[in-house]
């Protein structure tokens, strides 16, 4: 499972751990504030504040984690071959998600109707693909889980330690979140709030797991989190995404027709 595995320097590591709750507190402190509001308004929402933080937040945790610690692509699973055939599956989950709507939504209404506002839906896509899922699926995935996975494999057995870093860098990946709750004062039903982070946590972490792609991890994050439907409809679209992503990841083979999309 690890063997193309590089691990990081316990010191950057803690470095990435002691600047996480600060670039979180930050970053939805400006968006809260609206600070990258105007950059949405000038370019017709195409691209979102959320889009803005998250790559400045990706660049500096990238320039730590590959510049500072030496890390490589190959080790949090993404090359492009992984890219190419995260495209294809996510592509044919988007798609039949579609189908299904757009069946579903004509038998229950008797009619479809485009969705209004394209370029606000696909600001937020990109905001997702290329922002908050990237961000989240790197260091919470790519970094803490392989990473804590590597530290533990070394004092216990290997299906322990993958369950005690499952469990401990998905509890990260929870708590990390109480800055944005809070700001948003979302305190009522923080702990469920935070249960249900860490239940989405390990689902996720699995799938990563499974398909050894962050490229399709990330992809999957940001449909689930963004569904980009081209009709108005009530229909529960992350439900059928979530199903289509399960169905894809328990058929998931890492030879035969992978190798053939790699090509």
């Amino acid at each position: 499972m690890v063997k193309e595995i590089r691990k990081i320097n316990i010191s950057i590591l803690v470095l990435i751990g002691f600047l996480i709750p600060i670039n979180q507190i930050v970053g939805n402190f400006l968006l809260k504030n609206q600070f990258f509001s105007p950059i949405s308004k000038a370019t017709n929402y195409w691209i979102q504040p959320t889009l803005v933080v998250n790559i400045i937040s990706l660049a500096v945790f990238s320039f730590i984690i590959f510049g500072i610690g030496k890390h490589n692509l190959e080790s949090i699973w993404l090359t492009k071959q992984k890219v190419k055939i995260a495209a294809f599956f996510v592509f044919f989950i988007w798609f039949s998600s579609q189908i299904v709507t757009v069946i579903a939504t004509y038998l229950n209404d008797g009619n479809l109707t485009l969705v209004n506002k394209l370029n606000v839906l696909t600001g937020n896509l990109l905001g997702q693909l290329f922002g908050n899922a990237a961000f989240e699926e790197l260091i919470y995935r790519g970094v803490f889980f392989l990473q804590f996975y590597l530290l533990l494999k070394r004092k216990m057995a290997d299906k322990k330690a993958l369950l005690i870093a499952i469990i401990s860098s998905q509890v990260v990946f929870a708590v990390i979140h109480i800055p944005n709750r809070l700001l948003v004062n979302q305190v009522e039903n923080l702990g469920l709030n935070l249960l249900g982070l860490f239940g989405a946590g390990v689902v996720l972490t699995l799938i990563y797991f499974r398909t050894k792609n962050l490229a399709f991890l990330v992809s999957v994050h940001a449909l689930i989190n963004q569904p980009f439907n081209v009709i108005e409809t009530s229909f529960p679209m992350r439900m059928i995404i979530f199903i289509l992503i399960i169905l894809v990841t328990l058929l998931w083979k890492n030879k035969a027709a992978l190798n053939v999309l790699s090509k």
